[in-house]
């Protein structure tokens, strides 16, 4: 640290004090701007209720890391920091649930991605987020959030998520040993809406095969995408597949078991198109 200004915190308090006043605010302004500054003086300056001046600090590089969160925290802070500001810190290890809804308002949606995942995020913050986020999660993002919030200990919010995010949560959710029944169906549902509003044309069987498998699956779910025109002749192997894991599966029901058997002789009979039929 260069020896240019003194370490001392009372200096820097009696100091600020005597040029106080807007006539002073260029001077303090001025100091604020610079990279030599002592942590002391950095915290004594974050009590100025001038825009301009934590503007200042705000964009100076020598601002020390461990006042990020009082500057978050200063009343004036949102007519002041930008959004590259918010995206910054938002891996900052002392934030709090209350900094991170701060980060949700504020940030991109590059930060608020960030933020959602934050050791210290809770409840508030993933509901401020969904809130907030208008961008689209991929799916390493969601694997990201899975393992900070798994599904099978919040429930209420992977049920939030699963109404916002439909499309993209499903294969990071299918691939999660963890993810619970409820959201297993919701699932299943989804797959069936969908095989509806495309004929099946535009069904994705390979993710029924992946639902199928998914160690919390059961007759419930099955029951949703049993019936022989979902499967359609297009998806011949995949179908195949889904109707030999219902035809062994522990926990389907015998009607069940025995509906995809029956499904699967009517294959091996007539070919691909024998499904279909």
């Amino acid at each position: 640290m260069s020896g240019k200004y003194p370490q001392d915190s009372g200096w820097w308090e009696a100091t600020l004090f005597r040029l106080s006043g807007e006539e002073n605010q260029p001077i303090r302004q001025l100091i604020a701007g610079s990279p030599a500054l002592p942590p002391t003086a950095f915290e004594a300056l974050l009590h100025d209720k001038d825009l301009d001046v934590l503007l200042e600090l705000s964009q100076n590089p020598a601002f020390p890391r461990h006042l990020v969160p009082q500057l978050l925290r200063h009343p004036d802070s949102r007519d002041v920091l930008d959004e590259d500001f918010y995206d910054g810190v938002a891996h900052h290890p002392d934030l709090t649930p209350n900094d991170l809804e701060s980060l949700m308002e504020n940030a991109s949606d590059l930060g608020q991605e960030w933020a959602v995942v934050h050791a210290n995020a809770d409840w508030s913050t993933v509901s401020a987020f969904l809130r907030e986020y208008r961008g689209t999660l991929d799916g390493y993002r969601m694997g990201t959030l899975i393992e900070r919030f798994p599904p099978h200990e919040h429930s209420k919010v992977w049920n939030e998520i699963w109404n916002r995010f439909a499309d993209s949560v499903t294969r990071p959710l299918l691939e999660c040993e963890t993810t619970p029944h409820e959201l297993l169906l919701d699932i299943a549902r989804n797959l069936h809406a969908e095989a509806s509003r495309q004929s099946g044309w535009e069904y994705l069987h390979e993710v029924t095969e992946e639902l199928f498998r998914h160690p919390n699956v059961d007759a419930e779910v099955f029951g949703v995408l049993i019936n022989h025109w979902v499967f359609q002749e297009q998806d011949y192997d995949h179908d195949l597949r889904c109707l030999r894991i219902i035809s062994q599966h522990p926990r389907a029901t015998v009607e069940q078991q025995q509906e995809a058997g029956h499904l699967i002789s009517k294959a091996d009979a007539w070919g691909p198109k024998g499904l279909d039929e």
